[in-house]
């Protein structure tokens, strides 16, 4: 029995990590030397979306991580390029952006796990560990999240940033952020005049009127 298991977790993985900090990349690397009794690791790496899917469409890859905040990167269209082209990859996005924010969207659109830049190095073995062996990531903080939508059949939520759609959260994350339109226009390739109107459209689903309301909601809210 123990050689068995023993068999099944001794095999080589190959990782992609798409982050533009470079250092996350590495720090990423060390924390899995801690798994090298059970796994051997390639690594390859990319600074942004269109970096990521040109080695996604080139390569095979048992776990992709994503960053969510890459340059001129969509995460959202990222994650469905990437299934897109093999339904089966494996995606872990790990980022500083909330969990609450994120997480069941992505989830929704096909990624395996969601990981906070901020967890402790065991939590990150055990959500790579996990998926490595084809089991989706869940931290116990989206356990709750998604036990209380089956409780209220989804359709009760206190929570004003679930009317928001997708772009529209993409831009309101980059205000929560302190970015200017200009950076968040270059950020998700988009027209100023674009993130004007997302703007514009935020500012009335959540009933602010303010990028100071807006980040005090998003306080609030567990976002920051």
């Amino acid at each position: 029995m123990g050689l068995s298991l023993l068999t099944r977790y001794m095999k080589n993985c190959r990782l992609l990590i798409a982050d533009d900090h470079r250092v996350i990349s590495y720090g990423i690397q060390l924390i899995l030397k801690n798994l090298s009794s059970f796994f051997t690791f390639e690594f390859d790496e990319a600074v942004n979306g269109n970096e990521a899917l040109k080695l996604v469409k080139a390569n095979n890859y048992d776990l992709i991580i994503l960053d969510i905040n890459m340059p001129d990167t969509d995460l959202f269209s990222l994650v469905g390029d990437i299934i897109a082209h093999k339904q089966n990859n494996r995606i872990l996005v790990y980022s500083t952006n909330s969990e609450l924010l994120y997480a069941k969207r992505l989830y929704k659109l096909g990624v395996m796990g969601y990981l906070s830049k901020n967890s402790p190095a065991s939590e990150v073995n055990n959500a790579i560990t996990s998926m490595l062996d084809g089991y989706t990531y869940v931290s116990n903080t989206m356990k709750e999240l998604l036990l209380h939508d089956v409780k209220f059949n989804n359709k009760n939520t206190d929570n004003p940033f679930d009317s928001l759609t997708n772009r529209e959260i993409q831009v309101a994350q980059g205000f929560i952020n302190g970015e200017n339109i200009n950076s968040i226009t270059n950020r998700l390739n988009l027209h100023p005049s674009s993130v004007g109107t997302y703007k514009n459209r935020i500012f009335q689903k959540l009933q602010i009127s303010s990028l100071f309301e807006l980040s005090k909601l998003a306080e609030i809210n567990g976002f920051t």
